[in-house]
């Protein structure tokens, strides 16, 4: 090759480099020429974690990627996205994507998880009557027996036959001890029997109450209960009750301590006394008054008490944020609340100093277990498990994740990667993602 040729050849490089250059330049800034107006802009980019791994990641219809990751050099305007995985459910949502910044698919940054399309149940039991699950441990009662076992191992099962009926599991220290029961009726009085799960031993507190109380176990596994007026502590070992605070609206136990209302002379307050709960302190007064209430302690010992459809956060006052509260449902893994209330479900975590919208809707009757971990609620309506979305941007995703007959009660592990129901009886597991 001559140096004539060389020469020309080297110049014709540097001249298509110093045309290429400005236009290099601009793609690595994330500015992009639009054919449409005909200038360049500043592009955006999209941001997806996806689980399960493998989920392709569309924009307006076109495969852009098979896994999590960005997407790059988008112009900016509204896109919809589309996340798809077979065997799972379709995630949409139409977004919009901002020149020069960064656009979560999912708005906290963390991922989005994908739900099995039409999980199938397995069944566990029947003539169930009620059950409770703690991660893969399930403990159910029929008519006749107690019945524990681990999801998953059918070799895990045990059974323990009942000395006298009781339909209702009223209280529980993890997967050790239970309280079930029975209401009474004008004949008999109410059955109360703690179960020692780890002995599969029954012993009858029935004869302490002639109703049934509210009862909790705490921390250090001391039994309180509840009934007209008075909180006793019980000693399971006598079958003795003794007394500790009176009159008391209603209570709640949070590690070693209990929470409790007690009204006196009209005026009611907020105390709080720790074990041996031999005297108590004050924390607020005056509450409200009130009929009916519910507290609710979180692990982080934010105070919550519904009093008559009224719902108060304790600081130094009792501030209310929500009224015409029909149900709370108080999730203690994940410190959350979910609030039916004047047509609309909220929900609360101890991040939150504001409700946060879940949907306007007057089907959900049950309430919703929402998972702030995986960004979604689960619901029961018309007979049906369905979960919806927590991020209310654009529509929020919404599936049914399971039709019964008569769908009584439904729990999920810690993960939410199991779902258990009870559906006219029969008890069945569902694995949901």
């Amino acid at each position: 090759m001559t140096k004539k040729i060389r020469y020309s050849i080297l110049l014709i490089g540097f001249m298509a480099f110093s045309a290429l250059a400005p236009v290099i330049v601009l793609y690595v800034r994330g500015i992009k020429y639009d054919f449409q107006t005909k200038k360049f802009v500043s592009t955006g980019l999209l941001s997806t974690r996806v689980e399960p791994k493998n989920a392709g990641i569309y924009i307006n219809g076109e495969l852009l990627r098979k896994n999590s990751g960005d997407v790059n050099f988008l112009l900016p305007q509204d896109y919809e996205i589309s996340i798809q995985k077979t065997g799972y459910n379709t995630w949409k949502k139409r977004l919009t994507i901002n020149n020069g910044q960064v656009t979560w698919a999912n708005p906290s940054g963390s991922s989005i998880y994908l739900l099995i399309d039409t999980p199938t149940p397995q069944n566990l039991a029947e003539g169930v009557l009620d059950f409770y699950q703690n991660k893969n441990f399930i403990l159910y009662l029929t008519a006749s027996s107690v019945n524990t076992t681990l999801l998953n191992n059918n070799l895990s099962a045990r059974t323990y036959p009942l000395p006298k009926s009781a339909g209702k599991i009223l209280a529980n220290d993890g997967n050790k001890k239970f309280i079930i029961g029975n209401d009474g009726n004008a004949i008999s009085p109410p059955t109360l029997m703690l179960f020692n799960a780890t002995l599969g031993e029954f012993t009858d507190l029935s004869k302490l109450f002639t109703k049934l109380p509210k009862i909790q176990f705490d921390k250090n596994g001391d039994l309180l209960a509840l009934t007209e007026g008075t909180l006793y502590k019980i000693d399971p070992q006598s079958r003795t009750k003794i007394a500790l605070f009176t009159p008391v609206q209603t209570f709640y136990t949070q590690g070693s301590d209990v929470y409790f209302v007690m009204q006196k002379q009209g005026t009611a307050s907020l105390q709080m006394s720790s074990a041996p709960f031999d005297q108590s302190q004050i924390l607020i007064t005056p509450l409200p008054t009130f009929s009916q209430g519910e507290l609710f302690v979180t692990f982080e010992k934010q105070i919550y008490l519904l009093a008559d459809r009224e719902l108060y956060r304790a600081s130094d006052t009792m501030e209310k944020i929500a009224s015409d509260v029909e149900k709370v449902n108080y999730g203690p893994a994940n410190s959350t609340l979910s609030v039916i209330h004047a047509g609309q479900v909220d929900y609360l975590n101890r991040f939150d100093s504001a409700l946060n919208l879940l949907t306007r809707s007057s089907a959900i009757r049950n309430n919703a277990d929402v998972q702030i971990n995986i960004g979604w609620a689960f619901y029961i309506n018309n007979n049906r498990l369905s979960a919806i979305e927590l991020d209310t941007r654009d529509n929020q995703n919404n599936y049914v994740l399971y039709s019964g007959q008569n769908l009584q009660k439904f729990s999920l592990d810690n993960d939410a990667k199991n779902a258990v129901i009870l559906d006219n009886g029969e008890l069945k597991s569902l694995i949901i993602r």
